[in-house]
């Protein structure tokens, strides 16, 4: 195939690489209502990139990292395979952003069985103001956790 390379984005050092189509997607923009989530590790993911400005906006680049985005905006770091959420929305728009433990769990590859939440927002999912919309989405309140079963996908 064919790509060119050159400079496309800002504040990244070094050569850049880009195939004809998605140059010209930049061209025309993003869509910005698009809903899309990335694992940390992937190789399109920014994820432990060596920019300041960028390392300081996203986590660390491990196999167990999910990020969802919203357009441009992240709303949603998943770590630990979903132990630890950080959420950046509000509880109205969470839903939508909940889609991707879906294809956790549906995936053809090692699908995960049961998804459990220890911590959302760095405080026990117990007392979270999210916990309604979780529960309403199909997880379950365990002793301490907050629990999606693949049956319930």
């Amino acid at each position: 195939g064919e790509i060119y390379s050159g400079h496309f984005f800002d504040r990244i050092p070094g050569v850049q690489f880009i195939s004809p189509a998605a140059l010209r997607q930049l061209r025309d923009g993003l869509p910005g209502d698009c809903i899309y989530w990335i694992n940390a590790c992937d190789p399109a993911s920014l994820c432990g990139v060596g920019n300041d400005a960028i390392k300081s906006k996203l986590p660390k680049r491990l196999p167990t990292t999910h990020l969802v985005f919203h357009g441009s905006h992240l709303v949603l770091i998943s770590r630990r395979l979903g132990k630890d959420l950080e959420i950046k929305t509000t509880a109205e728009k969470l839903p939508r952003y909940l889609q991707f433990y879906r294809s956790l769990m549906n995936r053809t590859f090692q699908p995960l069985k049961t998804i459990r939440i220890n911590t959302i927002n760095s405080a026990d999912v117990r007392e979270s103001p999210y916990l309604k919309t979780f529960l309403e989405f199909g997880f379950t309140l365990d002793y301490k956790t907050l629990a999606l079963r693949a049956s319930y996908t």
